[in-house]
């Protein structure tokens, strides 16, 4: 795994194999919430750490470890309602976290004129899988970077250091 977000879905099962398709009422259904196990101190899990338990399945679809490392693994909990039974479990493997060095791609018109604004956008691309990565996974970091190239049609890249 890397910094990326990463899907996970858990199913609860009856005794003979069979998926528990309902926990709860449909209005009011039981919350799963995933916690970060083991890693280096001080990593976090990061994204939407409870979700319903809906059709069969508890879909976690944007969680993320905020450090690199290895010996993570994760457990999963009811936890809504507070009455609910203590149901919990862990994964049995644990799994490694890589750094993950982004790029920074700021596009701007291609003409700039001294005192009149611009719009601007930034993407943000992994160097190792060239994939677009979400926005939400910088959200209130500082970025600073240097000019690597210009090039047609305006765009500047930038690496974080």
């Amino acid at each position: 795994m890397n910094n990326q977000s990463i899907l996970i879905t858990t199913h609860c099962l009856f005794p003979q194999g069979e998926v528990v398709n309902d926990l709860g009422h449909s209005s009011d259904p039981w919350l799963v919430t995933a916690q970060l196990c083991g890693g280096p101190e001080g990593a976090e899990l990061k994204g939407t750490l409870s979700v319903p338990y809906v059709d069969g399945a508890a879909t976690f679809t944007n969680l993320l470890v905020t450090e690199p490392g290895d010996g993570y693994s994760l457990s999963f909990t009811i936890t809504h309602p507070a009455d609910a039974p203590d149901l919990s479990v862990a994964m049995e493997d644990t799994f490694s976290v890589e750094a993950m060095i982004p790029a920074i791609t700021v596009l701007h018109p291609e003409y700039l004129i001294q005192g009149q604004s611009i719009a601007s956008s930034v993407q943000f691309v992994d160097l190792d899988t060239q994939q677009l990565l979400d926005p939400d996974l910088f959200a209130s970091q500082t970025i600073v970077g240097e000019v690597l190239a210009r090039t047609l049609g305006g765009e500047y890249q930038l690496i974080k250091r």
